[in-house]
């Protein structure tokens, strides 16, 4: 009779043929297909107590792990993928204008919104891009879009 405290057994396959039994603890879905966090009992060497049993714990995928008749699996904690993986949010891009004061010196920066009236309309930035140019010395956020409203509590 199997212990319930204890996690289910299963088979796992070496890569040089070999058959443990070890412990099911968790299965994960990948995209891949699952993995299994497992755990296989093998011998370990201690300098205060010699040779000693251990558990070595590992993933494997389907290929290499089958369940053993008479055990239950109800228990193990089961981590799915997400049934609908949203779309990254590409809504923001940033532009840096280049402010230049009496005789065309560069005197500041201003970052805006891609589509704000007042973008340079050039190179778009992602959020880490304008987060580092506002950051610099002269940089602003322009009040007149969303640039003041996102990035200023950021940096």
């Amino acid at each position: 009779m199997t212990d319930p405290a204890l996690p289910p057994q299963i088979r796992a396959h070496l890569p040089d043929g070999q058959e443990l039994t070890g412990r099911l603890h968790a299965r994960q879905e990948t995209i891949h297909g699952w993995m299994y966090w497992t755990g296989l009992a093998l011998w370990q060497y201690s300098e205060s107590t010699g040779v000693e049993p251990a558990e070595y714990r590992v993933w494997l995928s389907t290929d290499h792990v089958q369940p053993l008749p008479g055990q239950t699996y109800d228990s193990v904690p089961t981590h799915r993928l997400p049934q609908h993986i949203p779309a990254p949010d590409t809504r923001w891009a940033w532009t840096v204008q280049q402010i230049r004061g009496p005789g065309g010196c560069v005197t500041g920066t201003a970052i805006h919104d891609y589509d704000c009236l007042h973008s340079p309309r050039g190179e778009a930035l992602n959020l880490d891009q304008a987060l580092t140019a506002l950051r610099r010395p002269g940089a602003r956020a322009c009040k007149d879009c969303d640039a003041a409203i996102v990035l200023t509590p950021l940096v």
